[in-house]
């Protein structure tokens, strides 16, 4: 599942299982870049990447600008296209096909 925005995603660090952070190359939001310290100390990853990509992976694309941060919670980025469905339910496979979560293995993959 994806956390989008500022809110979200501070609250996802408090409360859930976060797996990865994508967040805004040019951000100079100053709450952006405590969220990104606060990952980092809890050793999750984090992924800085353009405008362009964040805008096509965001769930929530109002206006011209996409949010400046995203988290995924609950699963490991890192793993299978067969491993993840194995481990979900039905209704959870058809998110995990979305473009986001293929872009974000790519992103992960080139590291």
């Amino acid at each position: 599942m994806q956390r989008c925005g500022i809110a979200e995603v501070s609250s996802a660090l408090e409360s859930e299982e976060v797996a990865l952070i994508l967040a805004l190359r040019e951000s100079k939001d100053i709450e952006v870049a405590r969220l990104l310290v606060m990952a980092e100390e809890r050793g999750i990853k984090v992924r800085e990447t353009s405008k362009n990509d964040m805008w096509r992976m965001s769930r929530v694309n109002e206006g011209e600008e996409p949010p400046p941060i995203l988290a995924l919670v609950g699963r490991d980025p890192d793993a299978g296209t067969n491993e993840i469905l194995s481990s979900r339910s039905e209704e959870h496979t058809s998110e995990l096909q979305s473009p986001m979560y293929l872009v974000c293995r790519l992103l992960l993959e080139k590291k």
